[in-house]
């Protein structure tokens, strides 16, 4: 179930990429996901009842909501992971719950600590450029 919830999510977030180039505006993976689901073959009727708010990944849910912006996200965090002015230190504790939160299971900006971890991922690149 877990396994179908996240292919779900993944084929939603390529559905809208393609529908909506430039997201649904935040917060509003529920749209993308009532719309789509009919479209996604299921083997268990209660996927579609599942992570409608939240996917089963940041990666999706800022795919739909962002579009091809999701790109300088993305963009900013490998920036981050392969600077060489940021000390491992920075990069053991922050990638790991940006990794596992953004490919494997998130549960939005806002919990897990995502955003704050995101924020310090900027201060830190910013401040490596003194």
């Amino acid at each position: 179930l877990s396994s179908e919830v996240f292919i779900v999510s993944l084929n939603v977030a390529k559905l809208a990429i393609w529908d909506r180039p430039f997201g649904y505006g935040i917060n509003n993976y529920h749209l993308a996901f009532k719309k789509y689901i009919n479209e996604i073959t299921i083997t268990n009727r209660i996927t579609s009842k599942l992570n409608v708010f939240d996917a089963s990944n940041n990666l999706a849910k800022m795919i739909t909501e962002f579009g091809i912006f999701n790109f300088l996200i993305l963009y900013i965090f490998l920036k981050f992971l392969f600077s060489s002015k940021i000390s491992f230190e920075y990069k053991f504790i922050i990638f790991p719950a940006l990794f596992t939160q953004t490919f494997l299971r998130g549960a939005g900006y806002f919990n897990g600590g995502y955003i704050l971890y995101s924020v310090l991922v900027c201060y830190l690149l910013y401040k490596s450029k003194d």
